[in-house]
């Protein structure tokens, strides 16, 4: 986590299975160098606060290549100007797509996949786009034996495999194999679904003409608002005359015309590349007819594509019987749902600000032994306590696996910042707790079970109403 350090630099770094990979919350400085680092499997990778700073992070080796993600980037800010001196060019083989992004105003362009950059600082950077290996082999050739879902297994590896070879056709020469899984595939759901994502991803792609306009109007508004800025200083000065104020006046009123000018430019451009992305969605939607979804898995993905390029992909907001289509594909177990489940996570998020969690899904335990029971003991281990019912809506109940002799425990609940909103005291042996939530507002929070002024263990709670 990265709070507020000035001019840190961050690189070479492999980020994996934790809540928030990197967290940037105050002025960070301009020069924070985040490079060549591997975003994979978080709650939320990687995560701004209104009024973070850290200057543009481009194309600078960094990759999100997880398939885990609830949100792959989150900008906190709440309006499109907070993305000022924070925008992100992730490297190429990023498969995280713009419903992982949250961002003010669904602005996307602040996060955006640039150029692959060679990262030789740290060899496991990239590894996986430039080189194959003997699972890779194994897709192509003879699939995986898993004991459950393995037709859903295997399809979301062929279609990693068929991403991975598409994005770098020097890998098919490393075996025979490749070549042939290639133009199997290409004809295939896997190849037809990752054509129809593939053109879909490039509808946020704008032209160069188009981004070096948007960009110069950037740079332009920023000089403005630094001239008004200054204009504004100058005018507190006691010496300033009477005739010197009044050429003030008049400069910054100039700049504000031109500022307004220039925003309206900004607008004019963003509105044509607008109208421009719906007629390209349209063309999608009715290749998309054109895709026959064998299997659950299947359908979900072409599902969702349908749902993003009729809303997202055209500048709509999505209907609420459309968000309830996201949460349905949202909530399934990605053992048989599929891929899609972790976009559809990311999206449902971006739409409502809830993460969600999957419903009903087996445990590592429960799924190599049906049979295998956890003793207290060993639960004891395993986790502290248990939350129930989780979504809550007016209540939670917080059951101790074993009545502790802790001194000075106690459970919070506490929103995503930290900040404490319930706290009820534990006496020794007591088996738990039951929080009142009626007050709190629908959204993800966290519960802690707190011994002394140590946190012995955290878990997340969704409120949903």
């Amino acid at each position: 986590m990265v709070e507020s350090s000035r001019d840190a630099i961050i690189s070479g770094n492999t980020l994996k299975m934790t809540r928030i990979g990197v967290d940037f919350r105050g002025l960070c400085g301009s020069t924070t160098d985040f490079t060549c680092n591997t975003m994979e499997n978080h709650d939320a990778a990687l995560r701004y606060w209104e009024g973070a700073k850290t200057g543009d992070q481009f194309n600078k080796g960094n990759q999100w290549i997880g398939t885990s993600f609830n949100v792959a980037a989150w900008h906190m800010g709440s309006t499109a100007g907070s993305l000022n001196n924070c925008r992100f060019k992730a490297a190429a083989g990023t498969n995280q797509w713009p419903p992982s992004i949250i961002a003010p105003s669904g602005n996307p362009n602040w996060f955006t996949v640039g150029s692959l950059v060679s990262c030789s600082t740290n060899c496991n950077v990239m590894l996986s786009a430039t080189a194959t290996n003997d699972m890779d082999l194994a897709i192509a050739t003879t699939g995986f034996d898993m004991p459950t879902n393995s037709s859903v297994y295997n399809w979301d590896a062929r279609r990693y495999l068929f991403d991975k070879l598409s994005a770098n056709p020097s890998l098919t020469g490393q075996s025979a194999a490749y070549p042939a899984f290639l133009g199997n595939q290409a004809s295939s759901t896997v190849g037809l679904l990752q054509s129809s994502a593939a053109q879909t991803k490039g509808l946020f792609a704008s032209p160069t003409s188009i981004q070096q306009a948007l960009d110069a109007n950037y740079m332009a508004i920023m000089a403005e608002l630094a001239s008004i800025a200054d204009i504004d200083a100058s005018l507190t000065a006691a010496s300033l005359t009477e005739a010197q104020q009044a050429v003030q006046l008049g400069n910054k009123e100039a700049a504000m015309s031109n500022l307004t000018t220039l925003q309206a430019s900004t607008s004019e451009i963003l509105a044509q590349s607008l109208t421009t992305r719906a007629a390209a969605a349209n063309t999608i939607i009715s290749y998309n007819g054109g895709i026959v979804a064998n299997g659950l898995h299947e359908q979900n993905e072409k599902s969702l594509l349908d749902l993003f390029l009729k809303t997202t992909a055209k500048g709509l907001p999505a209907t609420l019987a459309q968000r309830a289509q996201v949460l349905a594909i949202a909530q399934q177990c990605p053992e048989t749902g599929g891929y899609a489940t972790y976009w559809a996570r990311a999206w449902y998020s971006a739409l409502t600000g809830i993460l969600v969690e999957p419903l009903g899904c087996a445990s590592v335990g429960e799924r190599n032994n049906p049979t295998e029971q956890i003793n207290n003991d060993q639960a004891d281990v395993l986790t502290l306590f248990e939350l129930a019912p989780n979504p809550a809506q007016d209540f939670v109940k917080v059951t101790l696996y074993a009545q502790p002799d802790w001194k000075d425990a106690s459970i919070c609940l506490m929103d995503l910042s930290g900040r404490t909103i319930l706290s009820q005291a534990l006496g020794i042996g007591e088996a738990g707790a039951k929080l009142s939530i009626q007050a709190v507002p629908d959204g993800l929070y966290l519960v802690s079970l707190k011994i002394g002024a140590r946190m012995a263990e955290t878990q997340k709670l969704v409120i949903l109403r």
